[in-house]
């Protein structure tokens, strides 16, 4: 059995090694994949959330409007592209483009934007100084930081994947939920009062940053979940924005979800318990008491 697993693993190395040599050996654009185009769609989308914050950083309101829709909109172009992968071979940098992607949209287009957005509230609550801006600069690097080493760690992961059980897990949450659970709260700003939300949003920062960078298993969705959530969550943008509407409570549902998500290691491991607690009462041969 493990004679078997080791001449899989050397013939998926073997591959590797081939496309990166197909690679070179061709001109780059003939390499790409399908899915390797919504990857890049993705990157676009975070690049262009950036320049919505250059340009119109004078105009908080309107940059905070569209920058977290166009990160939303990244992270549904990078949910296409996992599905697209699932089922099309991957080309050999699609990899690649795909966590350089998630950096910029998902790790530093996120920061940049929670920045903003975090000066913005400070200002609405009354607590805006240089001390406090300087530490919104510090909390949005050590976000930065932590997103790209997560995103280093799931690289040489995928490299060097030798567990079986690594392709059912994540370990630690992985960026994209990140920036969809950062995007959707600034979308509730309107829910709460400044202050609280400062907070809030606050503590959501610091707590991601600690669990991109943690060594706590997250399961992977399968792609029959994938398919309609990405699929729903687009319709509901597309309608939101055609008609003006508020994505206030579009982004509750986004933040609960995420949210869920973000605890769920947690919850399983509390089931876990009870069941391991509430297991010598029953008989494991026969099930009777």
């Amino acid at each position: 059995m493990r004679d078997l697993e080791k001449k899989k693993k050397k013939k998926k190395e073997k591959n590797k090694k081939k496309d990166v040599r197909s690679a070179r050996q061709v001109h780059i654009f003939h390499v790409l994949s399908v899915s390797d185009m919504f990857s890049i769609l993705n990157a676009l989308l975070g690049f262009f959330a950036i320049l919505t914050v250059a340009a119109y950083g004078s105009d908080t309101m309107h940059s905070l409007k569209t920058a977290p829709l166009l990160i939303l909109l990244a992270a549904a172009a990078d949910g296409f592209d996992g599905i697209i992968a699932r089922r099309v071979r991957r080309g050999p940098l699609g990899i690649y483009i795909d966590s350089l992607a998630d950096m910029i949209s998902f790790g530093v287009a996120t920061a940049i934007i929670s920045f903003l957005h975090l000066v913005t509230l400070s200002e609405a609550s009354g607590c805006a100084s240089a001390e406090s801006d300087l530490l919104y600069a510090v909390v949005s690097c050590v976000y930065v930081i932590s997103g790209m080493l997560r995103l280093a760690r799931f690289m040489s992961a995928y490299s060097a994947e030798d567990d079986r059980s690594a392709a059912n897990f994540f370990i630690g949450f992985p960026i994209t939920g990140s920036a969809i659970i950062l995007s959707s709260l600034i979308f509730l700003s309107q829910l709460m009062k400044p202050l609280h939300h400062f907070i809030l949003f606050l503590s959501f920062m610091c707590v991601l940053s600690i669990m991109m960078c943690s060594r706590v298993k997250y399961r992977k969705i399968g792609g029959r979940m994938v398919i309609p959530s990405v699929a729903v969550g687009v319709v509901v943008l597309f309608i939101s924005c055609s008609y003006s509407l508020s994505l206030t409570y579009p982004a509750l549902v986004v933040f609960i979800i995420s949210s869920a998500y973000l605890c769920s290691p947690f919850m399983r491991i509390s089931i876990h318990r009870r069941q391991q607690a509430g297991a010598p009462i029953f008989n494991s041969d026969n099930g009777e008491k």
